[in-house]
């Protein structure tokens, strides 16, 4: 199985072990994520930094990119110094048994600011283009509606796309989810868009 079905198929199975949702608040539809919810969307401070903390890790600082600018798996001194000692502990095993944990100063992984800084790649300069963002955006936007209905999905991709994490947190737990964990399912939903995106080559 090549490693991009077996990324795909290993997130799904994340996804569904880490999280949690309770049906009465989010979609029916959802049954295998699962988010610890409230009724009444109370949250506090230390509740959207410590979700939008592990947001900015899933979405931007832990991810390794290879030589195309393709995302391929976590920065392996990131997950672990950000993660270990959480309720991702386990996850982090899982997904460095699965080799999607890989080391950062391999000079054919970029992490997050040397891709920024890297402008040879083709892959890498399209990446901005509005007809990839689009399809970003109306990929995940479909994958988070059909998992969770479309109650302020499409608000919440933009501020993950936009790198905007505190106001995604809020948007998130305003929803009445109160766990991280929802974000490793956001993580995964947008790595498989990713993947399609360039499958397409957008």
């Amino acid at each position: 199985m090549n490693r991009f079905l077996r990324f795909v198929s290993f997130s799904l199975v994340v996804a569904l072990l880490i999280t949690t949702i309770n049906t009465t608040i989010l979609s029916s539809k959802v049954a295998a994520a699962t988010v610890t919810t409230t009724d009444n969307g109370d949250y506090t401070q230390e509740d959207v930094e410590e979700l939008a903390g592990v947001l900015e890790i899933l979405f931007e600082k832990g991810i390794i990119y290879d030589e195309n600018g393709a995302e391929i798996g976590y920065d392996k001194e990131i997950i672990k110094e950000e993660l270990s000692g959480t309720e991702y502990s386990s996850w982090i095993d899982e997904i460095e048994e699965e080799g999607l944990l890989f080391n950062s100063d391999n000079e054919n992984y970029f992490t997050h600011n040397e891709l920024k800084n890297n402008n040879n790649s083709p892959k890498l300069m399209a990446a901005g283009k509005s007809k990839r963002d689009a399809y970003l955006d109306k990929c995940i936007t479909a994958k988070l509606s059909e998992s969770f209905g479309p109650v302020a999905i499409t608000a919440i991709v933009h501020s993950i796309r936009k790198k905007s994490f505190i106001k995604a947190a809020k948007q998130l737990l305003k929803m009445g989810i109160k766990s991280g964990g929802i974000a490793i399912s956001l993580g995964w939903m947008l790595s498989s868009c990713i993947r399609s995106a360039d499958k397409k080559g957008l």
